[in-house]
This record gives C-alpha cells, sequence and structure tokens, in this order.
C-alpha cells in the first residue's frame, strides 16, 4: 500500500529520470551499476564497452551489405540497430490488433448459422463453437493480410510504415452494417 505522497515521489523521480537521460549518457556498469556519466567522460564508447563494438560492428556489415544498400539506411542517417528498435516498437504497438480484430469480426457471427433445433439461438452452444473457430481463422487473417500489406510497403515503397487492418472500418462494419452476430436485416448487407 502507498501513499499519494509516495506516488507522486515515484512520478517526480520518473520524469527527472527522463529529462537527465536526454542530457546525459546513462550508463551502467560493473563496479557501479546505476552511475549517470556527462557525454564529455565517454569519449569513445565502444571502447569501454564490448556490446557496443559488437553492436557497431554489426551495423557496419549490414550498411555494406545488400539489404543496407537496398533501403538505403546509412544514406537515411540510421543503422540497423535504430531500425530494429523501431520495428520492435512498432510490433508490440500494433500487436494488440491480433486480438481486438478477430474478437470484432466474429461479433458479425462471420459465415455461421444458427442451429434450428437449438433454443439458445446465436447464444447456444453450437453457435458459440463455430464463432471460436472463427476466431482463429481471423487472426491468421489478420496476421497474414498485415504481413503482406507490411512487406508491400518496406519492399515496393521502399519505406519503412508498417500497416495493419483499420479497426474504425470492422467495427462499423461488424456493428452498423451487419448487426451484432447478424441481427441486422439482410437487405442491409446488399449495401457491402
Amino acid at each position: 500500500r502507498t501513499s499519494k505522497k509516495n506516488k507522486t515521489s515515484c512520478c517526480f523521480e520518473l520524469i527527472m529520470l527522463i529529462m537527465l537521460s536526454k542530457r546525459y549518457d546513462i550508463v551502467q556498469r560493473l563496479d557501479q551499476p546505476h552511475s549517470i556519466s556527462p557525454p564529455h567522460l565517454l569519449a569513445n564508447k565502444a571502447d569501454n564497452y564490448p556490446k557496443m563494438k559488437f553492436i557497431e560492428a554489426m551495423n557496419e556489415r549490414v550498411d555494406s551489405s545488400f539489404i543496407g544498400k537496398f533501403f538505403q539506411i546509412k544514406e537515411r542517417g540510421s543503422s540497423f540497430s535504430t531500425e530494429l528498435a523501431g520495428a520492435s516498437a512498432t510490433f508490440l504497438t500494433m500487436a494488440y490488433i491480433l486480438a481486438v480484430n478477430p474478437r470484432i469480426l466474429a461479433d458479425s457471427g462471420g459465415p455461421c448459422v444458427v442451429d434450428p433445433d437449438d433454443p439458445a439461438g446465436i447464444f447456444g452452444e453450437s453457435y458459440g463453437e463455430c464463432l471460436e473457430k472463427i476466431k482463429q481463422q481471423y487472426v491468421t487473417a489478420t496476421a497474414i493480410g498485415s504481413m503482406v500489406g507490411c512487406l508491400l510497403m518496406g519492399l515496393v515503397a521502399n519505406l519503412p510504415i508498417a500497416l495493419a487492418p483499420g479497426m474504425g472500418m470492422n467495427a462499423y462494419f461488424t456493428y452498423s452494417v451487419v448487426g451484432f452476430r447478424g441481427t441486422v436485416s439482410e437487405l442491409v448487407c446488399c449495401v457491402v
């Protein structure tokens, strides 16, 4: 249990740490795990840290390779490690779509048909099983669609832009055009 004062001081410390990291390099040394060193004390970070040498060597190898030349990494003022960090952040930012998109589209009912012998109708067990299968298929379709879009954007347009299905249009289609589990009149589906 933390008091409001402790939470405030934690937030203040976090803000100060972010501000300091903009001004200084935060360096974790083996003998001093949490030291903050001004940039002028670190003339060449790669000489002091073996991991930095590896990353710089990897960046140089990729820059001189076919991939580095094709994507013009060095000409654009970037490096392979920077692009890798950006790609990881983008993936983590967009990964929610793999969970949310199938759920929204499955609410439309997809190709599932209500069993006439089941009195529960769209809330019946057989209909629910069909929806679970559809969600799995929608996860696969979402991932493949995003992969194709990202590959085309990278290989054809040569731009580092990630593409994925739009959530707004999917929600509009599911809840306004089709309706929850297909409850809207079939005449409205002619719009699609």
